[in-house]
């Protein structure tokens, strides 16, 4: 396979939406061209993304884990995705696709590590920082950021 075209990071990439948005870039001829980085809670048990991967042995990716309620974990994951563009291992991001949500489905209030609402943390807080550490690795001429939301709690 060539050089790839770019890298999309794609956050909650093993459920729903986000192993569909996977799916689709691995059967896009043109999609697969570039790098995926598809970020899990747990990058050894994600059958959904793994499956949708399928379509495609030589779509290249990395399945990688993060929680985006631990900011120090977003800080990791920004630092070793930086470095590898940066080291030019993978190319500059061309599409940050902001997919991951959570919802507490409990009756008491959660907490992250850092002691934010969960569901602030993981749904707003994770990804903002993690955009804002990874703007210099994007591409300058053609990066995007997608932002997805839901309104599905209401």
């Amino acid at each position: 396979m060539a050089h790839p075209k770019g890298t999309i990071v794609v956050t909650g990439a093993n459920g729903g939406l986000g192993s569909a948005i996977a799916t689709c870039i691995a059967k896009s001829t043109e999609l697969a061209a570039h790098h995926g980085i598809y970020t899990v809670r747990n990058a050894s048990s994600a059958p959904a993304l793994q499956a949708g991967l399928k379509h495609n042995a030589t779509h290249p990716h990395d399945i990688v884990s993060l929680d985006l309620s631990s900011l120090a974990q977003v800080r990791e994951t920004a630092a070793a995705l930086k470095a590898r563009v940066a080291a030019g291992e993978i190319p500059p991001i061309r599409a940050l696709i902001l997919n991951a949500g959570y919802q507490e489905m409990r009756d008491e209030q959660g907490f992250s590590v850092d002691g934010f609402d969960m569901t602030f943390a993981s749904n707003y807080l994770g990804h903002w920082l993690l955009v804002m550490l990874l703007l210099q690795s994007m591409d300058r001429d053609v990066g995007r950021i997608v932002v997805l939301g839901s309104m599905s709690h209401e």
